[in-house]
């Protein structure tokens, strides 16, 4: 039954600081609810991913925040944001020890300046792709100068792609639509390889070395 592996927790959380400067008392409150989360479970044993995994997970959540700032009682701003975080996540390791993780995280911001009488809108989402394979010599590499010793190598090779989203719009409070003020797109690659390799003796030996690089697109 697949709603026996499904996990679903949710939680409440308030605080609220106050301080006290020059005659004026300015308080903030933060109130998250709700915040939930949800956990799927040995995706493997279903269609279709039991066709490449040998062992698949998935996860989303969503949380409502409310931030409100006060003057000797009297507000002053208020921001209430909306997030999926993430909105779909999926991790696994395939039948041929390929690991990748994919997330998908989108959000929105409404803020109000009761001073100013202003207000901004904001939105964002991320995409983030993560995958890894690992392969090493299971007997070891013969060193024919040294007989009965053999070399040991592992090397691993991944890859981050990452993406992120935002746009800003600001306005007056007495306007219903408001203006777009900022906008970014950021796009980037890092492709990773890491190697080590040691012999098989006692007391052993251990060398290893990395190479990163990083590829950003704005």
């Amino acid at each position: 039954n697949l709603f026996n592996l499904l996990n679903i927790s949710s939680g409440y959380t308030k605080n609220r600081n106050s301080t006290i400067k020059s005659g004026s008392d300015n308080t903030t409150e933060g109130t998250i609810f709700p915040s939930l989360s949800t956990g799927l479970q040995r995706l493997e044993r279903y269609v279709p991913f039991r066709w490449l995994f040998s062992s698949a997970s998935a996860r989303l959540g969503y949380e409502r925040k409310k931030d409100q700032s006060f003057t000797n009682g009297q507000p002053q701003s208020e921001t209430v944001s909306r997030a999926f975080t993430p909105l779909f996540s999926v991790q696994g390791t395939m039948k041929n020890g390929f690991t990748t993780n994919v997330v998908y995280e989108t959000g929105s911001a409404d803020s109000r300046q009761f001073v100013n009488r202003q207000k901004s809108h904001k939105d964002g989402s991320a995409v983030r792709v993560t995958g890894n394979y690992s392969f090493s010599s299971p007997n070891g590499i013969p060193l024919p100068i040294l007989r009965g010793l053999r070399l040991r190598s592992t090397m691993s090779i991944a890859v981050s792609v990452n993406y992120k989203s935002d746009q800003t719009f600001t306005g007056p409070d007495s306007l219903s639509t408001l203006t777009l003020t900022s906008s970014s797109n950021s796009l980037s690659i890092a492709p990773t390889a890491t190697y080590s390799f040691s012999l098989r003796m006692k007391g052993g030996m251990t060398a290893g070395g990395s190479e990163n690089a990083i590829i950003e697109i704005r």
